[in-house]
């Protein structure tokens, strides 16, 4: 419940005294890959939706080409993402 809050108060100042990092851009996935990796974003979805500072994460498929997932970020700040940056980073196998 904390987090929620402090959430909250981050977006409202964020409006009025910080800068939002805005990421657009997508992915091409092997065609080998894609079934692993359509499979894998609901959960990396959420858990980047449930980051503090994280306002919006989006990935959607490509309508014409299946192998294209668009991305969309939105962070607080800079330094927000660059600490779920660096989590990401992390998690990787």
């Amino acid at each position: 419940m904390l987090s929620a809050r402090l959430l909250c108060a981050l977006v409202e100042v964020r409006d009025y005294v910080m800068e939002r990092i805005i990421l657009k851009g997508f992915v091409v996935v092997p065609d080998d890959d894609l079934d692993v990796v359509i499979l894998a974003f609901p959960e990396h979805i959420k858990n980047t939706q449930n980051e503090i500072g994280c306002l919006v994460f989006e990935v959607t498929q490509d309508k014409s080409d299946t192998n294209k997932l668009h991305v969309y970020e939105e962070f607080i700040d800079k330094a927000a993402f660059d600490l779920w940056t660096s989590q990401t980073l992390l998690d990787t196998d």
